[in-house]
Order: C-alpha cells, then structure tokens, then sequence
C-alpha cells in the first residue's frame, strides 16, 4: 500500500458555488451503473459477480422506466418521507421486487414471494441489521428499495429544503442511510467530494480531507496499491479507525460510487488487515452488520 497526500479542495474550487445536495437522476443512473460495472468486470477475479451486479442494475433501470410509483404527500418534507418506514407500506417497492425476481429468476433466492416476511427483511435492511438477512436476499431486496426511494427523493415537492450546507453530515441526509463512498466529480465541480448514497442515490458535499465517519482532519490517510491517480482510493481514519474509499472521476469519468467500490474489494481486505473497520454500505457486498 502507498500512502498519498491530498490536499483539500484548491483556491479554484473554493471560489465555486457548490451544491450542497445533488438530486438523483434514476431515469438513467442504474443502466449507467451497469455499463461501469460490465467495463470492470474484463479480466477481473470476481468477473462473474460484477456481471451478476450489473444484470441486477440493468433489471433496475427498465424496470423503473415503467415503475408506477408511489409520491410524497403534498408538505411533505424529504426527511419525514424517507427516514421513516412509511414507503414500505406502499405497493411500489414490492411490484419492483416482483419484477426484478422475474427478469432474474435463475438469480433470485426462494421465499421471494411471500409479502410478510420480506416487510420484515426490508426494515431489518432499513435498520442495519444486515446479518439477518440472506445475501442475496439482501441483493433483491435492496435493489427494488433503491428504485422507490431514489425515485421519492429524486420528485419531492420541496426539493429546496436541503439546499443549505449539510458538512455536518456523514449519513444521507435524504434517508439517513451510510454512503457507500465518496466521489470526487470532474468539470465544474472538479475539486469538491460528495458522499454517496447507495439507497436513495443522493449525493451530498462533505470538504475534503475530513473523515467521512467522525470528522476528524488529524489522522485522515488517503492510501492506493500502486498509484498515485488511482480512480479508488481509500479514505483512513486514524481517530476512529474507520475507512470509505474515493472514487476519482475527475481521473476516470466513468467511476461510479457503488461500482468502483465493489470492484475494488482488494482495498477492503488491505484497510482490515491495517485495523481499520468500513462505515459504508454497498448494496451488493452487504457487511454482516452496521458499524
């Protein structure tokens, strides 16, 4: 492992107008995410897995083009709707369980047809108790959430209500999810880092060179196995001895925050064996349980 320097944000990025909240666009992310994922896979050990991913994300992006989806009420603030477990009482999530089981039935687990039990999953899911549910289960599960809650996120009424700075905070502050990573964007936010949230798809501007789990700035590492413009990086944290990874996409602007995360598991194994535990969540590489 190599350790690098990053220094925050530069004179030029300072001066941006930076969008605290970046809104998720689902018309086109999921199929987005699915060509990353089958470009990773080449010549890949974990190839099969990746291409799995990427089927799932692929079933996600046409199963939402016709989704009837469930909206917020009227008033309704983005936190009221989507840090509670309102959404699950509501058909959408399940219809798009439903389908993503058909289009991938050789994939599917069975029991994925029976309504109470995978209520309960899902609010475990919501909850962080991850180890209660199946792995793959968690897959299906998280996958057809994702589709309702980006899709809430991405049409409430009052879209402006988080458009102050939210610096202070390392969960989603749409649903209050963990982020699976950071990402740094290129063009004209090059220089920023957002958060990333791997449930609604929000993103979310945390400053640079601040650990995304405690907000310590003393003993924030940023480490690559072999390069210095590595398109992942991870994120250390001396303080609370928790980790994210970085996704460059002023590097590569095709990195994905979920993608390049799962592709990248050889760093995962590195910062556990340094004694750092991860405070992220990705939807295809769930943890046994929330940090």
């Amino acid at each position: 492992m190599t350790t690098i320097d990053i220094v925050p944000a530069d004179e030029r990025s300072a001066a941006l107008l930076i969008e605290h909240v970046i809104w998720p666009a689902p018309l086109s992310l999921y199929g987005k995410r699915a060509k990353r994922l089958r470009e990773l896979a080449v010549d890949h050990p974990e190839a099969a897995y990746l291409e799995f991913a990427a089927k799932v994300c692929t079933a996600q992006q046409e199963i939402f083009a016709t989704l009837p989806h469930a909206n917020a009420a009227p008033g309704m603030t983005r936190a009221d709707a989507l840090s509670t477990y309102e959404l699950l009482a509501q058909p959408c999530w399940q219809e798009a369980l439903t389908r993503l089981v058909q289009a991938m039935p050789a994939a599917a687990p069975a029991g994925m047809n029976e309504p109470a039990r995978l209520v309960h999953q899902a609010q475990s899911l919501l909850q962080g108790r991850f180890g209660s549910v199946g792995q793959r289960e968690s897959v299906f599960l998280w996958a057809a959430l994702s589709l309702q809650w980006s899709h809430v996120a991405a049409h409430m009424p009052s879209r402006h209500d988080l458009q102050g700075p939210v610096q202070t905070r390392f969960d989603c502050p749409t649903c209050g999810s963990a982020p699976s990573a950071s990402i740094v964007p290129g063009g004209k936010r090059g220089g920023l880092r957002y958060l990333h949230c791997p449930l609604c798809e929000t993103r979310w501007h945390l400053v640079r060179a601040v650990c995304s789990c405690c907000g310590g700035d003393d003993e924030v590492e940023y480490w690559s196995v072999d390069e210095a413009r590595a398109v992942v990086k991870l994120e250390t944290c001396g303080d609370c001895h928790g980790y994210l990874k970085v996704c460059f996409a002023d590097f590569d602007a095709r990195a994905d925050p979920v993608a390049d995360d799962l592709a990248s598991l050889h760093l995962d194994y590195e910062a556990e064996r340094m004694g750092f535990l991860r405070t992220g969540i990705n939807p295809f590489a769930f943890p046994a349980d929330c940090p």
